[in-house]
């Protein structure tokens, strides 16, 4: 059994792309049949929805957050916009694939301009998300590694100007998908599809192009300055285990002490964002190379397709994985963030009791 002309091996490639059979046609039936299907359908049917409640409230509460830190940090900028395009992923990927699963047809299958927009949007949102946190993890690389060109680079003003710049880069990267899909007829079905005359590059090249953006150069640049901040911070550690020996400092060392101590946190929850974002996405670099080689084999059967739709559905809702759980990395690495968000929900009572607290601790630490 091979795939049918609507949707073909190429198109696995691009994992943010939802591609079924027909149920109508004979090998389509046969491959709903098969146990693996079945179980890509309920994966996609009850898991999407959790993470769509749990990633659109989370980055809500994370941008609500996050907005008014943003003067104070360039970091919170990117974190910000991240929040906002990791909920328009959501929106514009998860939920149109999961209510492609319950009623068989696709937004995108609507209409031109539904098609172009779509693919577009969906393209430009999860690039646009993954390059913000290369943007973020190479901040934090300049200030945790070069400290000196902080000032530099690490401006609150040009936060807004650098976060744009790989938004733009990207939309105009993608800007090809308004003339290269179209609505095609295939088989009494009208389905978005590349244009005849530029199939080639939609289904054989633009995949492989979109891999290594959304997925094998950031993979790289994270883990490497990754590396760098790892390292640095455990030279920083073996300073302050130093520093921590000798009884006597003066008080502008403990402020540089408290400062650097700020510092490791907010690294600590980067580093978390980052760290996610490698583990989400590996599965899908493997099923990439995967695919490569299933378009050689010859002998696809039903089963083997099977396997082919579950591989491609788990790999894709883990890269939904990583757009919908900033939130809770946030909280649990991030203890700046938590008193935040405290502050949003409790408002005064708790940044009175906690003003208590600092008062107490300080009055406790000088007896």
């Amino acid at each position: 059994m091979t795939l049918n002309n609507n949707c073909s091996y190429n198109d696995f490639l691009t994992i943010k792309d939802h591609c079924i059979l027909p149920d109508e046609n004979d090998s389509g039936n046969l491959l709903s049949s098969q146990p693996a299907y079945k179980l890509k359908e309920s994966l996609i049917l009850y898991l999407s929805p959790i993470l769509l409640v749990f990633g659109i409230i989370g980055n809500s509460l994370s941008f609500v957050v996050l907005i008014g830190q943003t003067k104070k940090m360039s970091t919170y900028s990117y974190l910000s916009a991240l929040a906002i395009m990791d909920i328009s992923v959501l929106l514009v990927g998860l939920l149109r694939l999961w209510i492609a699963e319950i009623t068989g047809s696709d937004i995108k299958d609507m209409s031109d301009v539904t098609c172009k927009l779509v693919q577009f949007l969906g393209y430009v949102c999860s690039d646009s998300s993954v390059w913000l946190i290369i943007t973020v993890t190479t901040e934090r690389y300049i200030a945790v590694c070069h400290p000196l060109q902080t000032q530099m680079f690490c401006k609150i003003g040009r936060a807004w100007k650098a976060l744009l710049l790989p938004i733009l880069i990207i939309c105009v990267i993608n800007s090809h998908f308004f003339f290269t899909v179209s609505i095609q007829q295939k088989h009494d079905r009208a389905e978005c599809q590349a244009a005849p005359s530029f199939e080639l590059l939609v289904n054989n090249i633009w995949p492989w192009v979109d891999a290594v953006i959304y997925s094998f150069l950031p993979f790289v640049i994270i883990g490497v300055l990754n590396g760098f901040i790892i390292r640095k911070i455990s030279q920083a550690e073996k300073e302050r285990k130093i520093f921590l020996q000798v009884k006597h400092r003066t008080a502008r060392e403990l402020r540089r002490y408290k400062s650097s101590d700020n510092n490791k946190k907010l690294t600590t929850m980067l580093l978390s964002v980052s760290f996610a974002f490698l583990l989400t996405t590996f599965p899908m670099n493997i099923a990439v190379i995967f695919t490569a080689f299933w378009n050689k084999r010859a002998d696809r059967d039903v089963e083997g397709a099977a396997i082919f739709h579950l591989i491609k559905a788990i790999t894709e809702l883990l890269m939904y994985v990583n757009h919908s759980i900033n939130f809770f990395l946030y909280c649990a690495t991030g203890q700046k963030f938590r008193r935040s968000l405290m502050q949003l929900f409790c408002g005064r009572r708790f940044s009175h009791s906690n003003n208590d607290r600092t008062h107490f601790t300080s009055i406790r630490n000088t007896q």
